[in-house]
């Protein structure tokens, strides 16, 4: 059986999706609660530039 990705594929796909569902909900206001909200701003500000290249590239 032939692997589609390999595992750093695998894994930075699950990361961009992460990154790109939690950033709708920002945009949407659409957070469970405020604290959400804020602890998924304060994890954004702690990325490195490899990590938002990362996470904002398209497929």
């Amino acid at each position: 059986m032939l692997r589609i990705f390999g595992a750093s594929e695998a894994t930075n796909r699950i990361m961009r999706r992460i990154y790109l569902d939690e950033l709708a909900k920002l945009k949407n206001n659409s957070f469970k609660n405020e604290k959400a909200k804020i602890d998924w701003q304060e994890f954004v500000k702690t990325l490195t530039l490899e990590n938002l290249t990362l996470v904002t590239a398209k497929d």
